[in-house]
């Protein structure tokens, strides 16, 4: 579990250089949309590389059924395209509204990831954990309010009608979410897993740039032309670009998504986004500190704190994880996985907990409609029409200690 609370919590830290080159990129005036190119462009460099010289290790073994392929593959690209849609929306509702109430909003969206994991996945959620997800919400909020009047945030914009920049700043959330979402789903595939984080990377990039040619495409149509290139714009968007991009193509490959498999192994995968967000915070927090030498107020120490709090209270919650059965079987974490004839089945964490709550269980109930066949780590049987589970261990041994 601290192995996969540090690859995440580092993978938060480092979307503080994102942040430190969008600063830069706006207060020098350069165009947003070549930095995002020439980011993207760094990033699918590097995972066509590593597809060329290792093409083995870039894809999953043999024997993954094409509905994971068509799930893990749809994801990811999704994830890139609504990454880069939630960047519109953001800066079309910071431009009319106060900025950081829209960030905060948007940010919010760290709760889809939450929810997917808990009513699809049956990721278990403790008082612990909901308590954690509460106060990273809260840390975002906090920390969000924390310099409306430095920022200019309550001059025009912050008393500009709601429905100028509230309707953006919600479906910034929504596409925040669907973007956490699809980028976590492969971890709760049982082959999803075995999709490398460089293919992964190489995905979610390629569908930003993807998202991005569309929009730049669609600008043109409308008459749009490309902002003036200022003088020594190219040679600094290539230096902070390819810098970015070589930290996001790595901290993707080696952190994020295998921080996200381990968080997910161990019964947790539901925190994962939350806890980066979380971190995120705190990077800023000791960035704006230590390099940026800025004053730090009550409510940015404040924010810094829940943060901390509710990675310790959401990841470190008892529930979930290995659980042992009779006979010495153990179980690991949730997972969907596909059977040859493309029927989908369900690996459940925590057993015990699973038998009581069963019939709560969305993936129990699709299942219970399906027919389908049910695996519980090693320990395999049907779910009938009533739902009621037959396997080699009886469940009332299951239910007993409910």
């Amino acid at each position: 579990m601290i192995t996969a609370i540090l690859f995440l919590v580092v993978a938060g830290f480092s979307w503080v250089s994102v942040g430190a080159a969008v600063g830069h990129v706006e207060r020098q005036g350069y165009s947003l949309v070549r930095y995002q190119f020439l980011v993207c462009a760094v990033c699918v460099t590097l995972g066509l590389v590593g597809w060329v010289t290792a093409p083995t290790a870039f894809f999953p073994h043999d024997g993954c059924p094409a509905m994971t392929w068509i799930l893990v593959v749809a994801g990811m690209l999704l994830c890139g395209a609504f990454n880069y849609l939630m960047a519109l929306l953001m800066g079309c509702a910071m431009k009319r509204g106060p900025n950081a109430i829209v960030w905060a909003i948007i940010q919010s969206g760290l709760i889809y990831p939450f929810l997917m994991g808990w009513l699809v996945f049956s990721v278990p959620m403790g008082p612990r954990r909901f308590f954690g997800i509460t106060l990273i919400i809260a840390s975002v909020f906090f920390y969000a309010l924390r310099s409306g009047a430095a920022e200019g945030n309550a001059s025009s914009g912050a008393r500009a009608p709601l429905r100028e920049w509230l309707p953006a700043s919600l479906l910034g959330m929504l596409c925040c979410g669907v973007n956490q979402c699809a980028a976590n789903l492969p971890s709760y595939l049982e082959k999803g897993r075995d999709f490398s984080g460089t293919f992964r990377t190489f995905a979610m990039y390629f569908g930003l740039l993807m998202a991005a040619f569309v929009h730049v495409g669609i600008l043109r149509l409308r008459g749009h032309r490309a902002e003036p290139i200022r003088p020594g714009e190219l040679r600094s968007l290539a230096v902070w670009a390819g810098s970015v991009g070589l930290v996001s193509f790595f901290v993707g490959k080696y952190l994020t998504f295998p921080g996200l498999d381990r968080l997910e192994r161990l019964g947790a995968g539901s925190m994962g986004y939350p806890v980066m967000v979380a971190a995120c915070i705190v990077g800023f927090f000791l960035y704006g500190f230590f390099v940026l030498r800025e004053r730090i107020s009550a409510r940015q120490a404040i924010g810094a704190v829940l943060g901390i709090a509710g990675i310790l209270f959401g990841c470190l919650d008892s529930a979930g994880g290995e659980v042992a059965l009779p006979g010495g079987v153990t179980t690991s974490a949730p997972g969907w996985t596909f059977t040859e004839d493309e029927r989908p089945s369900f690996a459940v964490a925590a057993p015990e907990q699973q038998a009581c709550d069963s019939k709560m269980s969305l993936p129990w109930r699709l299942l219970d409609w399906c027919g389908n066949e049910v695996r519980r780590g090693e320990v395999s049987g049907e779910v009938d029409g009533d739902g009621f589970f037959d396997a080699i261990i009886p469940a009332e041994s299951l239910l007993q200690s409910c």
